[in-house]
């Protein structure tokens, strides 16, 4: 507490580095010091950082609400397709729960300060601000992430901030010449952690005990049978042993993302166009999220009072998986038979009466199910200098539209219902007759 400390130090070579909250980072070079002393300077460069707040930009040190921010810097170097997961444990108060590890956008549940209400609890989000989903922001467009915590700080949104608000600055262009920056990323996704099996012999020698614990003489697997099992068996005959997560599951699934910006301007317009793709396939096979992206940001200066910022986005996405459902998949794998084989060695799936085969279910034989979404939003902002420090700033038009398509190609289903036109007088059934003509009819 007094400063005083004792180092013992391996030769004259030695460099000490004192930090200390507040002031400057110092590195000495002891040499054959037997003694140093070491004044510490006050370092008022990060109070003089500028935050974004409800009412525009504000420095540090005169900012009394609570207030986190978060640098793009600190965003971008994640391979992440949501900012919601890039924002994972960089913020104070601030909760990232993922809700599942399904490729796609919708990565996680943001909480600020807990939960505050029975119904939505999430936080109000706005990018330049334009209400927005989080889904829909590219963490390499990112400038700031700020966001406000407590009722002082947000209560310019009025009821909309009662579970916080998330402001979020977009880069825009800097005056200067013509710069290309491009970030790219190319990764491996792995099961992490995966439930250890039974095997079929221990899954059998488990079932006979549970028999013998309810009192029934017989059992369902007989000694001979459990050697066969133990031996690598006769799949045909349910002797094998299958690690159904084994099977479901697919090791390094490839995820890559790529971003091109370019910026620059003049003293009169300042530009900032950013374009990127993204793809990532899951860990379970016929799970896919694919997206394009272009961002254009402008800030004109029409005249010495007026400025006029325009931001246009947009954003393509495509998330696929099976129409039998890929958590449904692996739901059943948790429940699937390790003495069932995959597929017997006539080729016919096991579970065959239902789709509740997880290999099968996953690997398109039940349709795929794709959504489409496009988002487009436009911002239009002119901003009014009134006197030196007085600026008004308004919102022209600020717009965020989307459209999501949803497609749905059972093929078993079809297959299944024309089908009973060899099997049923179709004349006996009127409704099944009109959907089999409609079907053909579409086809």
């Amino acid at each position: 507490m007094n400063g005083h400390f004792s180092l013992e130090l391996p030769d004259d070579n030695a460099k000490l580095q004192v930090s200390y909250i507040g002031y400057k980072t110092q590195v000495i070079n002891v040499g054959n010091k037997s003694s140093v002393n070491i004044v510490l300077v006050e370092d008022s460069k990060a109070l003089e950082e500028v935050v974004v707040v409800g009412y525009g930009t504000q420095k540090k040190v005169n900012l009394t609400g609570a207030v986190e921010t978060v640098k793009s810097d600190r965003l971008a170097n994640k391979p992440v397709t949501s900012i919601a997961s890039a924002l994972t444990g960089e913020a104070a108060g601030v909760t990232v729960t993922q809700n599942s590890g399904q490729p796609g956008p919708n990565q996680g549940t943001v909480r600020v300060r807990g939960i505050g209400t029975w119904g939505d609890a999430s936080p109000l989000v706005l990018v330049d601000g334009v209400s927005m989903s989080l889904n829909d922001v590219i963490p390499s467009e990112v400038e700031s992430v700020s966001v406000l915590k407590d009722a002082a700080s947000a209560a310019i949104y009025g009821s909309r901030a009662a579970n916080g608000v998330i402001l979020i600055t977009t880069k825009k262009g800097k005056e200067g010449k013509l710069t290309f920056n491009y970030s790219g990323n190319v990764g491996f996704q792995f099961a992490t952690r995966v439930p250890e099996s039974v095997t079929s012999w221990q899954y059998a020698e488990l079932y006979n005990q549970m028999q013998y614990n309810e009192g029934k003489s017989s059992s369902l697997f007989p000694q001979d049978r459990i050697d066969r099992m133990k031996a690598g068996g006769d799949p045909d005959k349910l002797e094998g042993n299958t690690d159904w997560y084994d099977e479901l599951l697919r090791s390094g699934a490839p995820q890559h993302n790529h971003q091109l910006t370019v910026s620059g301007g003049s003293d009169k317009i300042t530009y900032m166009i950013s374009a990127g793709y993204s793809d990532q396939q899951g860990i379970i096979p016929s799970t896919d999220y694919e997206r394009y992206n272009l961002r254009v940001n402008t800030t004109s200066k029409l005249t010495s009072w007026l400025k006029l910022d325009v931001n246009m986005a947009y954003l393509n996405s495509t998330q696929e998986e099976s129409a039998a459902g890929a958590a449904e998949a692996y739901r059943r794998t948790m429940r699937a038979l390790p003495y069932l084989p995959v597929q017997f060695s006539d080729g016919t799936y096991s579970y065959d009466a239902a789709p509740s085969n997880p290999v099968r279910m996953v690997n398109g034989d039940y349709g795929m199910r794709r959504k489409n979404n496009d988002c487009m939003t436009l911002l239009i902002a002119p901003e009014i200098n009134i006197l030196d420090g007085l600026n008004i700033r308004g919102y022209f038009l600020g717009m965020n539209q989307i459209y999501i398509k949803k497609k749905y190609l059972i093929k078993q289903l079809l297959t299944e219902v024309l089908s009973l036109q060899d099997r049923v007088d179709l004349q006996k059934f009127p409704v099944i007759n009109k959907l089999t003509v409609g079907i053909n009819t579409a086809t």
